[in-house]
């Protein structure tokens, strides 16, 4: 008899604050530029203006009852969400929060209601995020069933952070009232969720990109994406 608690949301108390959503703002240097990575949902707009868009998001989301920390609960939904690509420890993100990188904004829609709480974003500094592995592991996700949580994105998105910070100038979080366009590291234009652009905003107005955390020991691991010859791999920053 299968005996495993059933997932669901709840909220974690924490020095007098509720938190019912955790995720991980990711900063990695490519093409000799710091950029923000980004996950694109692989759900599209169905209807409206924006009908056809797909959506780029932090990783993160719901606090579920197997977590025990807000750190769990980042941990877990980054590596949901980069499809098994990046393993970044609990007791890392503990050391982001306890430098202050780390931002909290007002807890995201769940189960199509609103709940009091709040979001916890860790804000790190990857040496190693690869896309290649990303798209391997996506192919090979392809044509295997797992879970429904590791085909929630498509695509892994790189924003360069001057772009960010030349969006927001003049700025306040107010006007923030929808989804953000900005040109991501090859000059195309991503949409980006409303949510993760006050991440964005945030993080440029508390200068947490220039004093953002930083892990570099990291080691590449097969991981259980398995079809054929071909074999997933996973990022794991211990």
């Amino acid at each position: 008899m299968n005996t495993k608690p059933v997932s669901n949301e709840k909220i974690i108390e924490l020095d007098d604050k509720k938190y019912n959503s955790a995720g991980v703002l990711i900063i990695h240097r490519f093409s000799s530029k710091d950029c923000v990575v980004l996950f694109k949902s692989s759900m599209y707009v169905p209807s409206g203006v924006n009908k056809g868009k797909y959506y780029c998001d932090i990783p993160g989301g719901g606090i579920d009852l197997l977590d025990n920390t807000i750190e769990d609960a980042a941990s877990r939904e980054l590596f949901e969400e980069s499809k098994k690509l990046i393993s970044i420890s609990s007791k890392n993100l503990k050391l982001a929060k306890d430098i202050d990188s780390f931002l909290e904004l007002p807890g995201r829609r769940l189960s199509g209601k609103r709940k009091a709480g709040l979001f916890a974003c860790f804000v790190c500094k990857l040496s190693n995020v690869s896309s290649k592995i990303y798209n391997k592991n996506r192919d090979i996700l392809k044509k295997i069933k797992m879970d429904h949580v590791f085909y929630e994105t498509i695509e892994l998105v790189r924003i360069p952070i001057l772009n960010i910070k030349e969006y927001f100038k003049d700025k306040k979080i107010s006007d923030i009232k929808k989804q953000c366009e900005i040109k991501d590291v090859n000059d195309e234009i991503q949409y980006i969720t409303v949510q993760a652009s006050k991440c964005l905003f945030l993080a440029n107005e508390k200068n947490i990109y220039d004093g953002v955390i930083k892990f570099s020991d990291n080691k590449e691991i097969p991981n259980d994406i398995i079809y054929n010859n071909s074999r997933g791999l996973t990022i794991k920053y211990p």
